[in-house]
C-alpha cells in the first residue's frame, strides 16, 4: 500500500519534459508515477505515492474453495472513509471484496466467498466509483453491480438475534440485528432471543441496516457458511412476481359497504432505504362483492356482508430456515396500491411500515420455516392519494444487460456507455387445445337458474 506524501496543486499544471529543471513551474513535473488525484476530497490535488508498504490479513474461506486461486483485478480509493476497496477474483467463482482502512491499518469484509459479484479475470474492474455509501463496479460481461458498503460491513460484525430460547444476554456496545435493522446495545440485561423492536431508545440505538445474507448466528461463531442469493444489481431487491394476498370478508363493526358496486385490482411495492422503490408486484385478480345488485335491482345480503377486503403480502423464507435473519426485511415500508372500475390511475390504499407489529396479521410454520403475512383492511371509505401510474405499470427496470463503461454524473447518478439491452427472442412452438362445457348460474339467489356455455383454452410449449 502506498504512503501518501507530497501534495501538489495541479489546477493549471501538468507534465513538463522540455524545460530546464530550474525553470519547471510550481506544480509541474518532469515525471509522475504512482499518483492518485483528489485524495481526502481535495480538488485539483495529486498525491505522490512514495514506495509501497505490504499489508497482510488472514481470513478463512469456505472449505469448498480450498483449491481456489485468487487474483486482484481492481481497486478503488474511498476518500470519505480514507479506505481502499479491493476486488478479488476466484477461479471457483467465490469472489470477494475487501476494504483496507488507512486510519487503523485494518481490513473489513464487504463481500466474501460470494458467487454473485460477476468478476471476470479477463475484464479488470477499471471504472468503479462511490456514490455515498454505495460502491459501484462494472464486470462488463454481465450487468453493472452495486453494494452498500455499510450494510455489507454489518453483515460481518453485527450478531443476529437468536430465534430459539436463549437466556444469555448481549454485552454493552455489541452490534445486534433483528429483521435487517442493526442496533447498538446501550445497557446490559437484554436477552439474545428478545424482540429488539420492543426496547426504547435508551436501551438500543438504531445504527442502520444490513443485507443479512451471511450466516452469523451467535454464539457458535461459525462464519464459514454463507447464504448466497443477493445479486448486487443496481436496483432495490428483485422485481416481484407474487400477486398480493386478497380476501373479501365481513366486518360487522363497520356499518357501511363501499365495496359494493365496485371492482378492484391490487398491487404492492417496497421502499428500500437509500435506493427507492422496487418495481411493483404482479397485479391481483379482479376483486368484487359477489353479493351485489341482482338483475332486478334488488341488493342481496346485508350491509355488513363482504364490506372489507384484506390485502397484503407474504414475507417468505428467502432461502433460509431463519426468516428473521434473512434479507426479506430490507425495506422501510410497503405500499398497498389499488385501482377500481374503469379508472386508469393507481392510488395508495395503505403504507405499512417495517416495524409495525400490528401489520403482521398472521404467520404459518411449514417444515420448520415460518412465513409472515403483512396486511391491511381496505374499506374504500376515504379519499385516497394518487400515485404515479407509469411507475406502477412498468414491470421492469432500466439496468442494461451489459455496459462497456460507467461513471458517476455529478457524483449522484450512475451513467453507462456502450450498453446492451433487451433479450433475444426464443422461437417457441405453441399448441392450443379447446375444451367446451357449461355451468349453471343463479340470476337471483337460487330462485332462477340457467346455464352458460364455457370454453377453456390450454396452451402448451414445445421447445424441441
Amino acid at each position: 500500500m502506498g504512503v501518501l506524501k507530497q501534495l501538489f496543486n495541479f489546477g493549471n499544471s501538468g507534465l513538463d519534459y522540455d524545460s530546464d529543471p530550474r525553470l519547471v513551474a510550481p506544480g509541474d513535473s518532469t515525471n509522475r508515477v504512482n499518483v492518485s488525484t483528489g485524495e481526502h476530497g481535495r480538488e485539483f490535488v495529486i498525491s505522490n505515492m512514495k514506495g509501497t508498504t505490504r499489508k497482510q490479513i488472514s481470513f478463512d474461506h469456505d472449505g469448498a474453495y480450498d483449491e481456489a486461486d485468487y487474483t486482484v483485478i481492481g481497486s478503488l480509493y474511498d476518500d470519505n472513509r480514507d479506505a481502499i476497496y479491493i476486488f478479488i477474483y476466484s477461479d471457483l467463482s467465490n469472489h470477494c471484496i475487501l476494504r483496507f482502512n488507512y486510519s487503523d491499518d485494518s481490513f473489513d469484509k464487504i463481500a466474501w466467498d460470494h458467487t454473485g459479484l460477476g468478476f471476470d479475470v479477463d475484464y479488470p474492474i477499471v471504472d468503479p466509483f462511490m456514490i455515498g455509501d454505495f460502491l459501484h463496479w462494472n464486470p462488463r460481461t454481465s450487468s453493472p453491480r452495486v453494494i452498500n458498503v455499510q450494510w455489507a460491513y454489518y453483515d460481518f460484525v453485527a450478531y443476529n438475534r437468536s430465534t430459539g430460547t436463549d437466556g444469555n444476554t448481549w454485552s454493552v456496545n455489541d452490534y445486534v440485528s433483528d429483521r435487517n435493522k442493526v442496533f447498538k446495545v446501550l445497557e446490559s440485561g437484554i436477552r439474545r432471543d428478545a424482540n429488539l423492536y420492543a426496547y426504547p431508545d435508551t436501551s438500543l440505538e438504531f445504527i442502520g441496516w444490513k443485507y443479512n445474507d451471511v450466516d452469523m448466528s451467535p454464539p457458535s461463531g461459525t462464519y464459514e457458511e454463507y447464504v448466497r442469493y443477493r445479486e448486487f444489481y443496481n436496483t432495490p431487491i428483485r422485481p416481484f412476481v407474487e400477486v398480493p394476498y386478497t380476501d373479501l370478508g365481513d366486518d360487522t363493526s363497520f356499518d357501511a359497504n363501499y365495496i359494493r358496486g365496485n371492482i378492484f385490482q391490487f398491487s404492492y411495492r417496497f421502499y428500500v432505504p437509500g435506493q427507492g422503490y422496487t418495481t411493483s408486484s404482479s397485479f391481483s385478480e379482479i376483486i368484487a362483492n359477489h353479493n351485489d345488485e341482482a338483475f332486478d335491482g334488488e341488493v342481496v345480503g346485508d350491509i355488513n356482508s363482504n364490506n372489507v377486503i384484506e390485502v397484503g403480502f407474504n414475507i417468505g423464507d428467502n432461502g433460509s430456515n431463519n426468516i428473521l435473519n434473512t434479507g426479506a426485511w430490507l425495506w422501510e415500508f410497503a405500499e398497498i396500491l389499488f385501482r377500481k372500475n374503469d379508472e386508469t390511475s393507481w392510488k395508495l390504499a395503505e403504507r405499512i411500515y417495517h416495524d409495525d407489529p400490528n401489520a403482521i396479521k398472521s404467520s404459518a410454520t411449514t417444515g420448520g420455516v415460518t412465513s409472515y403475512v403483512f396486511s391491511t383492511s381496505f374499506y374504500n371509505d376515504k379519499k385516497y392519494e394518487n400515485v404515479d401510474s407509469a411507475s406502477i405499470e412498468k414491470q421492469y427496470n432500466a439496468l442494461p444487460v451489459k455496459a462497456n463503461a460507467q461513471w458517476a454524473l455529478d457524483g449522484e447518478r450512475a451513467a453507462y456507455g456502450g450498453v446492451t439491452e433487451g433479450r433475444d427472442n426464443i422461437q417457441e412452438n405453441l399448441g392450443i387445445t379447446l375444451t367446451s362445457g357449461n355451468r349453471p348460474i343463479g340470476l337471483r339467489s337460487d330462485t332462477y337458474t340457467t346455464a352458460v356455455d364455457t370454453f377453456t383454452f390450454t396452451l402448451s410449449i414445445d421447445n424441441t
